[in-house]
């Protein structure tokens, strides 16, 4: 703002270390102060809090200029910690600029994408480049006629699952064959009914929900169904993604997955901190990225958790999408930049904590269905990674202006990255044709943590310490919150991607290599994964040795898994049928309780692909998405 040459005066405070001082200052003369004030005390740099307001009084839009002339201080109250002071204008006038005509200001309107999005780009078109001569993809065949297959497929029924402090509803629907708003109305009834009935707090409510994946039978719908969704949320409302599912059950509009999280002290005598929610929640417009189009917040931390709204590729100043020859590699571009943005500023954002140690954990692009598209979100999504970005930055001469500044941004992807494990798993899903929100290619789902030590997240359960080891000790909450409280708050650095195959056949004989791709951290008490089973035409040699391995990994899965997801796609074969029960073969191996598989939200889908080590992409039959402590 600064930068543009908006001139604007601080006329009230009511925040701590500001006082009378501080009027009629600008915010140029107060930046310094304000960014030393948010370190130490939490106070929003931009007054969001209301720690101050302003008065604009020059822009390079203005005509004029505004002189503020006599003024008079007002204290409204005075502290020794914040006083509530204002400025009165007595006579302000509007007079005329020093600078008219060619030598006058001119509003500076920053490029679309940043250089790290402008690499993103060249990538993505790079891969446009590559598959002209393929637009004959198979995978894309299958994925037409997933319709003539199967119309319709069943849900599960309606569930909630508790993990520590985590609760997941999944396949939650409203009353089928009523209208839209009604549908909506119910299922969120539904949830709230869940909510408040499970111990050992029986009170939670709406307002603990952090992130809701909202699944509709067709996007014409989002208008009905956003009229009543809107009312059901306050000022900290839960992060969204929003897609249409093919073939969801025959009067079933929409389809609930919601992750809260229970905050409440768990006993009398207990000792936790509170736990701090905060919501990036930004409505207006700027050059910097979308202003909401729905009633959720960008990006919402609880826990130390990071739940990022999904991002289309809008054009943040007027909320469209790029249209042009390049269309589908700037949308690919500008939605994971978007991501990447609000990912920054969350961590810039948490009240005064110096957050810089947060890392990208994993999560889903989906696809609209179309030739090339998902070479293109694979390629752009490798772009992200600096080793990437250094060869594309040889082959452009643009990128030989210099870097300064860029580093953070090159390394949002964090700390996994930082230490050369290569990209967070990220699962590609294809969807029919018009599946995403206005129409845009491509959608950007993603979770990722601050890097700090949270408070405790399983203060009702014991869970082991290191999988397959069982604690020979009673857990006891009050050691664990006098270790806890030292550690609260501080960095922790022990996040590995980890990722083991083995090769396994099902009980028909077919061959699968099954994959599992996890970011973990134990001291911070999170965990993405993603699992994958693909059908092999041949069994190689040198995966034939990583069984145990990737049992131990699903043990892992199973014993702090909280919110799970089954993706199907619906193709014209049978591997399908064959890999679910495979699936369900090595969880209930290792599941105590053999509800996990029954409690997934399913998500029927097109075709789905991941990364291989090697950078190819490579298809999958089936693909288990799991959050876990």
């Amino acid at each position: 703002m600064l930068d543009t040459g908006l001139v604007s005066i601080i006329i009230k405070v009511a925040g701590i270390g500001l006082d009378q001082r501080d009027l009629g200052k600008t915010l140029g003369q107060m930046q310094i102060k304000l960014e030393k004030l948010n370190s130490m005390y939490g106070a929003h740099v931009c007054g969001e809090g209301g720690e101050y307001e302003t008065l604009t009084i020059n822009s390079p839009l203005f005509k004029k200029r505004l002189d503020v002339g006599e003024t008079e201080t007002v204290v409204h109250s005075d502290s020794a910690f914040g006083s509530v002071s204002y400025l009165r204008l007595k006579n302000a006038r509007l007079v005329e600029k020093a600078t008219e005509g060619k030598h006058a200001a001119k509003a500076r309107t920053p490029p679309l994408l940043d250089k790290v999005g402008r690499r993103t780009l060249r990538a993505a078109s790079n891969a446009i480049a590559i598959i002209e001569n393929k637009r004959s993809s198979a995978s894309f065949k299958h994925g037409l006629d997933c319709f003539k297959i199967r119309d319709h497929q069943p849900l599960p029924q309606p569930s909630i699952r508790r993990k520590g402090r985590y609760l997941v509803l999944s396949n939650i629907i409203g009353t089928p064959f009523t209208s839209t708003q009604d549908q909506v109305k119910s299922a969120f009834t539904t949830i709230s009914s869940l909510l408040s009935t499970i111990p050992p707090s029986n009170s939670l409510d709406l307002s603990h929900i952090s992130h809701i994946n909202l699944y509709l039978s067709s996007q014409t719908l989002f208008p009905l169904i956003n009229s009543v969704y809107r009312t059901m949320f306050g000022v900290s409302p839960p992060t969204r993604a929003c897609v249409a599912l093919p073939c969801l059950p025959q009067g079933v509009d929409l389809v609930i997955n919601a992750i809260a999280f229970d905050d409440t002290l768990f006993s009398s005598n207990s000792t936790a901190s509170q736990f701090d929610r905060r919501a990036l929640h930004v409505q207006a417009r700027s050059f910097w990225a979308p202003a909401n189009i729905g009633p959720y917040s960008q990006s919402l931390v609880v826990a130390e958790k990071v739940w990022i709204a999904g991002q289309i590729g809008l054009v943040p100043a007027d909320l469209t999408l790029p249209e042009g020859g390049r269309r589908e590699t700037e949308q690919a571009a500008l939605s994971v930049q978007h991501a990447r943005r609000i990912f920054k500023a969350t961590l810039g954002d948490m009240g005064g904590r110096s957050v810089d140690k947060g890392w990208v954990e994993g999560g889903l692009c989906w696809i609209e269905q179309g030739a090339g598209r998902i070479e293109v979100a694979t390629r752009v999504w490798m772009a992200q990674a600096v080793e990437l970005s250094h060869q594309e930055e040889c082959q452009d001469d643009e990128n030989q202006e210099t870097r300064e500044g860029e580093e953070q941004d090159e390394y949002w992807l964090g700390q996994t990255h930082l230490s050369g494990q290569g990209l967070p798993p990220m699962l590609f899903v294809t969807l029919p044709k018009g599946a995403l929100p206005r129409s845009a290619v491509i959608e950007w789902q993603i979770t990722a943590h601050t890097g700090r030590f949270p408070s405790s997240l399983l203060r009702d359960e014991h869970v082991p310490n290191k999988v397959g080891k069982h604690n020979e000790e009673e857990d006891d909450d009050d050691d664990d919150d006098d270790d806890e409280q030292e550690f609260i708050g501080s960095d922790v650095d022990d996040v590995i991607i980890h990722r083991t195959q083995a090769v396994l056949t099902s009980s028909n004989g077919t061959t699968f290599l099954v994959v599992h791709t996890i970011t973990r951290s134990q001291d911070a008490k999170s965990q993405f994964g993603i699992l994958c089973l693909s059908r092999l035409k041949r069994t190689q040699v040198e995966q034939e040795s990583a069984e145990q391995t990737l049992t131990t990994s699903l043990r892992e899965l199973v014993d702090r898994a909280y919110a799970t997801q089954l993706f199907q796609p619906l193709e014209p074969h049978g591997a399908q049928d064959e890999a679910l029960h495979l699936l369900e073969t090595v969880l209930s191996q290792n599941d105590t309780e053999p509800k996990l598989l029954d409690k997934a939200q399913r998500i029927p889908c097109s075709c789905l692909h991941i990364l291989s080590p090697d950078s190819t992409t490579q298809p999958v039959e089936l693909a288990f998405v799991w959050h876990g402590i």
